[in-house]
Formats: structure tokens, sequence, C-alpha cells
């Protein structure tokens, strides 16, 4: 544990990242701020285009999950 800390090109676009959720959030007040950071620190990647490919697959990932979460909704309240 003995190694510095370094400052790189990925610390500092993660850094621009979660100033601009917060600036985000902040304008349009909506809510979760703490999840929108922690998202921007998780999707990113070592590069543009991994970043890009993880944040494609998690939009898709978290559409499918929220329309089987609607449908089982509603077969819930309607059966």
């Amino acid at each position: 544990m003995n190694e510095k800390f370094k400052f790189g090109m990925r610390t500092l676009k993660t850094g621009i990242a979660v100033f601009l959720v917060l600036g985000l959030f902040s304008a349009l007040g909506w809510e979760g701020l703490q999840i929108g950071c922690l998202t921007a620190v998780f999707s990113l990647r070592e590069n543009l285009i991994r970043s890009i490919q993880f944040g494609k697959s998690r939009i898709f990932a978290n559409t499918v999950g929220g329309l089987l979460s609607s449908i089982i909704l509603f077969c819930e309240y309607v059966v």
C-alpha cells in the first residue's frame, strides 16, 4: 500500500462525468443524485469505445428489465 496516487486521464474523465451529472441533476431538479453519480463512475471504461459499448448494453438491459417488470405488474393487477 505504499503506491503513490496517480492522477491520470481516467481520474480526470471520472471527475468530469460526476461533475456533469451533478450539474444536470441540479439544473433539472431531479432526485437520485447519488445513483446518477455512481452510474457515471461505474459506466466509465478504459477508453471511449468501451464506454459507449458498455453504455449501450446497460441501456438495453435496463429497458428489458423495465419492460418485463411492467408486464409482470400489469399481469398481477389485471389477472
